[in-house]
């Protein structure tokens, strides 16, 4: 009749060929070798049967109208950063033009038999997984396959102002993405939008927390103590003082992120915001510090970074370094597989950023719009 087994069999039956053959008893797993690994995460790519459990099969014709979901399975190994992605995209209406969205989530702590299924295939690491539609190819596979970095402009501009619209639109909604780069950013139905919320906070609270990529974060946040930068004056100027300045105005708030889940932390003092509220929202999960105590300064899970709070601006520059590789087809900053610069190299590329640093690298961007936009987005 041409119908599989999984198509025909009945409910008993399907649920041990599906335990038997896919992971959790529902994701067709593709062979070889993940499509992505870092410290924090592996995704691979599968096809989800879950629509084999919706309806009763009953003739061909029924199973032909059902679609081959083919999704990415992004399994997770912090719980902060899994609530991030879960957390913000349940609370903000984001559109599916700008970012690939979530089908469902898995969440180990929550529901023992996920957490058993991790243990039985070599998982444990990883307790919890987001499933989302699969993209065509990451920005970074579109560069090393399709050669349009620094020859073809028109792609170059077109590709720039997807990404571009993408940024105003969480912004829109006040959201910091926190880890703009190559690997996040993919194309879905034609165009390329955004993945990856891990990182991503509401503006004034502390961005770089975790899950930070430091090749595409903004100097102020990975320099090192004895750093200091050129100003435009060509004076040398210590931002380190700087940025102790820029925080004090911040401490005047009276929240900061809580270091267990990443989410706003209010003065006990102070009465919790009525259901519906913005900042009611944020305080899901959230400690309270003692009355009067001063709000704390959180630190990174990176040694090189010092959180700072988030602005719109952190994911322009982190912008301007990823169109700087698709304007020249090289890396502003020498980086390792995880988007990060060494401890070496983060003192010796960026006490020197000055404009005769970025005159010399941006020489090699023979389009003068791209090489503007450029220059912009990377100043201090």
């Amino acid at each position: 009749t041409g119908l599989m087994a999984g198509e025909v069999a009945t409910p008993q039956c399907l649920a041990a060929i599906m335990a038997r053959l896919h992971y959790f008893s529902r994701y067709e797993v593709a062979a070889g070798e993940c499509t992505h690994e870092s410290d924090n995460s592996v995704v691979r790519m599968a096809i989800d049967h879950q629509h084999l459990f919706d309806t009763p099969i009953s003739g061909k014709k029924e199973v032909e109208q059902k679609k081959v979901i083919r999704v990415a399975l992004k399994f997770m190994r912090y719980r902060v950063q899994y609530d991030r992605e879960v957390q913000l995209r349940s609370r903000v209406a984001f559109s599916d033009r700008y970012l690939i969205p979530i089908l469902c989530s898995h969440d180990g702590d929550a529901d023992p038999a996920y957490k058993a299924e991790t243990l039985s295939k070599g998982l444990k690491e990883y307790p919890y997984c987001i499933t989302m539609a699969a993209a065509e190819r990451d920005l970074l596979a579109a560069i090393h396959h399709e050669h349009f970095a620094g020859t073809d402009f028109e792609r170059v501009k077109l590709y720039a102002r997807q990404i571009l619209e993408c940024l105003v639109h969480i912004h829109e909604h006040g959201i910091l993405h926190g880890d703009i780069k190559p690997l996040n950013v993919v194309r879905s139905s034609g165009r390329f939008k955004l993945i990856d919320l891990g990182a991503s906070v509401f503006f004034n609270d502390f961005a770089g927390v975790s899950k930070v990529s430091t090749a595409y974060m903004p100097p102020e946040m990975v320099f090192k103590k004895v750093a200091v930068f050129a100003n435009s004056n060509g004076n040398q100027e210590d931002l380190n003082e700087k940025k102790e300045d820029y925080f004090s105005t911040q401490e005047q708030h009276n929240y900061t992120l809580s270091t267990k889940t990443g989410l706003a932390v209010f003065p006990a003092s102070n009465s919790r915001p009525e259901d519906g509220n913005v900042q009611a929202q944020r305080l899901k999960d959230a400690e309270y510090v003692a009355p009067g105590e001063k709000p704390r300064r959180p630190k990174s899970d990176n040694p090189s970074v010092d959180p700072l709070p988030a602005h719109p601006s952190m994911d322009i520059w982190s912008f301007g370094v990823l169109l700087y590789l698709m304007a020249t087809g090289e890396n502003l900053f020498v980086n390792d597989i995880n988007d990060n610069i060494d401890e070496e190299q983060l003192q010796n590329v960026l006490e020197p950023f000055t404009d005769k640093f970025k005159a010399e690298k941006l020489a090699k961007c023979p389009d003068h719009w791209t090489r503007n936009l450029i220059l912009q987005c990377l100043s201090r």
